[in-house]
């Protein structure tokens, strides 16, 4: 459905994790939460752009999903970027970390919303 807010953020996170941000912990978390907000409401605002056309067949739990995983996707890329740093405390490798699980989330995304979509049968 809407997936550029994910890129978005997950590509600012992984711009700001090759920065100096990313070794004070309340500055990195600050900035994590706010790529999570903007993808959220980008994702929110996107979903109810396209749910108000009845041609796209956009069902309840769609957009339940969608705004669910606009959410926690962002949030699982700084947390993963985070923990990378914390543990090897190498900046390239936490850019490597965080671009390789926007890249990896990406047919997961499609794969939950369309498990999502076909939940109730119709779609069989």
């Amino acid at each position: 459905m809407v997936v550029w807010p994910l890129v978005v953020a997950g590509s600012v996170l992984a711009i700001l994790s090759a920065t100096a941000r990313i070794d004070q912990s309340q500055q990195w978390w600050r900035v994590s939460f706010s790529a999570v907000l903007c993808s959220a409401l980008a994702t929110a605002l996107l979903v109810m752009l396209v749910a108000r056309d009845p041609v796209n067949n956009v069902l309840g739990r769609d957009i339940v999903a969608t705004l669910v995983l606009g959410a926690t996707l962002p949030f699982a890329y700084a947390t993963i970027g985070w923990f990378t740093h914390r543990r090897w405390a190498n900046r390239a490798l936490t850019v490597v970390s965080i671009v390789a699980a926007l890249v990896a989330s990406m047919p997961l995304w499609f794969f939950i919303i369309l498990s999502v979509h076909c939940s109730s049968g119709d779609c069989l």
